[in-house]
C-alpha cells in the first residue's frame, strides 16, 4: 500500500519555491520527510529501450545551470552510532535513508526516518542523525551550493 507518512503533522505550510530535487511545488514541514517508495517513483516503460519498466525519480537536475553538487557519500551509520549536530553555510545537504532507520534532529525538531526518506536540510540548518535501530543504517548524503 503507497501512504504518505505524516509524522504527526503539526503544521504544514506550502512553500512555492522550485527544489533542486523536486522542481514542483510540495507541501513541507519539519515533522514529515518525503519518502521514495511512496509515490515519488515514476514508472517508465522500455527504458532506453529495454525490456519491461523501472521505477525512476530524478534525485537532481541542475537545470539552471546554477547549482553545483559539491559531494556525495555513501555512509553507514551502525547501531547506536550517530552523525552529530552540525551546520553548513550556504548549502543545501540532502540524506537518503537507503536502509535502516533512526531519528534525524533539523533545528531542534525531530524526525523519524525509515528506508526510502529524503530530508533536505535547508542552509545554515543544525542538523544530526542518530540510528536508533538494531542494524547498520546505509543512507546517500549529497550537498549542492550556488555555483559562483
Amino acid at each position: 500500500m503507497l501512504l504518505f507518512k505524516f509524522y504527526h503533522v503539526i503544521k504544514c505550510v506550502r512553500i512555492s519555491m522550485k527544489y533542486p530535487i523536486f522542481s514542483a511545488t510540495i507541501f513541507f514541514t519539519m515533522k514529515r520527510a518525503l519518502n521514495l517508495f511512496e509515490k515519488l517513483l515514476v514508472k517508465q516503460p522500455n527504458c532506453h529501450g529495454g525490456l519491461g519498466h523501472v521505477l525512476t525519480h530524478r534525485l537532481y537536475a541542475n537545470d539552471d545551470g546554477q547549482l553545483v553538487v559539491d559531494f556525495i557519500d555513501f555512509t553507514i551509520v551502525p547501531p547506536g552510532s550517530s552523525i552529530g549536530l552540525h551546520m553548513h553555510g550556504e548549502n543545501t545537504e540532502r540524506y537518503i535513508i537507503v536502509e535502516g532507520n533512526g531519528q534525524m534532529q533539523i533545528d531542534g525538531n525531530n524526525i523519524a526516518v525509515y528506508p526510502g526518506d529524503i530530508i533536505e536540510n535547508p542552509h545554515f540548518a543544525e542538523h544530526g542523525l542518530e540510528n536508533t535501530g538494531t542494524k547498520d543504517m546505509l543512507i546517500i548524503v549529497y550537498q549542492t551550493s550556488k555555483r559562483g
